[in-house]
């Protein structure tokens, strides 16, 4: 399955994918599950942005996902000494693990350290925002120097959701990523894009930016808070990536999320009618643009 989807990913033009690797997928200590991604991938010309962890209980944590969630005290001292539940190692400890397992893979176009990264006290809990900015900045300085003493080749980047999340609200999200962390990121799913003041915070810290989660819930009949069809879905991004891509305001721009098959809610299929805007933005945004861009940071 992993196959066919980067044979069909490929078809579309496409060049870099962002996945989970998460230390829960490492059976055994073995990474043939990685090593199987990163070899499909590449054979169909296509990088892999590996996601270390997640803010969140789903995927990796399942089985204790109201624990899960990972707190300001995770960020300021457990993500060094307390392994995740069920995990073997302690984040800081398996994610040095893996930079130095794949350090100077080509197959990789960066690392990321983690999925939305945010720090507030709890789940749904107290947001005390400015230490939790000084947290997470504290915490990426950190962890951007030890996955580079482990892989100096790749560049890193903290992976945020850049909505006002609990730490990066406002200015402190161009503090947080203003420090050791090479590129921005930011997800979004209005129908309006948020964009601008993230690409004015990140163009400020010269450093480039990439949309990490694009996403549009067509109305199929699931309940979609905004119905669109997918012609409608399909506009959106057709112009929302023209102006995002051609007037280099980002650097990378990923949709959420690729499906093999018929699309549903956010998914999008090879049959979509995106599909075809993904061929056509492909001149936009060449793997070269892209590097070139990004080691412009670095």
């Amino acid at each position: 399955a992993v196959a066919a989807d980067f044979a069909a990913m490929h078809r579309l033009g496409v060049t870099v994918v962002r996945t989970w690797f998460f230390q829960s997928f490492v059976a055994g200590r073995t990474w043939a599950a990685f090593d199987r991604v990163l070899a499909d991938a590449a054979q169909n010309g296509i990088r892999v942005i590996p996601v270390l962890s997640t803010q969140w209980g789903d995927c990796e944590n399942f089985n204790h996902a109201p624990l899960a969630y990972k707190s300001r005290g995770w960020y300021r001292s457990d993500y060094m000494t307390h392994a995740d539940y069920g995990m073997g190692l302690p984040y800081h400890d398996y994610a040095v693990m893996v930079a130095h397992h794949y350090a100077g893979d080509p197959r990789i176009a960066f690392w990321q350290l983690m999925n939305e990264a945010e720090a507030a006290d709890s789940q749904g809990g107290s947001c005390h925002e400015h230490d939790a900015a000084k947290t997470l900045r504290a915490f990426a300085d950190n962890m951007t120097a030890a996955v580079k003493s482990a892989d100096p080749s790749h560049l890193v980047s903290l992976g945020t959701s850049g909505g006002n999340q609990c730490g990066t609200a406002g200015a402190d999200y161009a503090y947080v990523n203003g420090g050791s962390i090479d590129i921005c990121e930011y997800h979004d799913y209005a129908t309006t894009p948020v964009s601008a003041p993230r690409v004015n915070q990140c163009s400020g810290l010269q450093k480039p930016l990439f949309v990490g989660e694009r996403g549009f819930e067509a109305d199929l009949g699931t309940g979609a808070v905004t119905p669109q069809t997918l012609q409608q879905r399909a506009r959106y991004f057709a112009t929302e990536i023209q102006s995002s891509l051609g007037s280099d305001a980002c650097q990378g721009y990923l949709l959420w999320s690729w499906s093999i098959g018929p699309s549903a809610s956010y998914d999008v299929s090879p049959s979509d009618p995106t599909a075809a805007v993904l061929v056509n933005a492909m001149p936009l945004a060449s793997p070269e643009a892209v590097y070139l861009a990004v080691a412009r940071s670095g």
